[in-house]
């Protein structure tokens, strides 16, 4: 029986971190050598995300074109569907959008500035997220992130 008290207090761990949320940040930046308002119209176009964000698919528009402050979309990740909205919109150097899903919610911040003929473009996203994905996200976020920005940069600079 003993033996048992083990896997029980594992099972007991990984429900935790599964219930609980915690906040995640990701900061990540990129120079694109391409003008800010050729970033700025790429990024906040929802229907380009699949082409510089390996993990989302599936982007649908829930509200009419032009994309503004209250625009809603939504995509997948993996099987999860993440439903969007941009809360604010300064072209060309702000979007802040804010996501909300199943299990996760999260704010992300683009800011775009002028450096020379090229942009810099910072991405913060905030999340508040299961435990024990938190963790994964400390962990290896960061690097898909990063390169979900070096393929931005390739897609605008090809």
């Amino acid at each position: 029986m003993e033996p048992f008290i083990p896997f029980v207090a594992i099972a007991i761990f990984m429900l935790v971190l599964n219930v609980i949320r915690m906040p995640a940040t990701l900061r990540n930046s990129v120079v694109i050598d391409r003008p800010i308002d050729v970033v700025f119209s790429f990024i906040s176009e929802p229907t380009n995300i699949p082409i510089w964000s390996t993990h989302v698919s599936n982007v649908r528009l829930l509200t009419e074109r032009p994309v503004e402050e209250g625009a809603r979309w939504t995509f997948a990740v993996g099987t999860v569907e993440l439903t969007y909205q941009i809360m604010r919109l300064e072209p060309p150097s702000l979007m802040v959008v804010e996501g909300h899903g199943p299990r996760m919610s999260n704010s992300v911040e683009y800011r775009l500035v002028p450096r020379g003929g090229a942009t810099e473009l910072a991405l913060i996203m905030k999340s508040r997220v299961p435990a024990i994905q938190a963790l994964v996200i400390g962990v290896i976020g960061g690097t898909r992130s990063n390169s979900d920005l070096i393929r931005l940069k390739t897609t605008l600079e090809s």
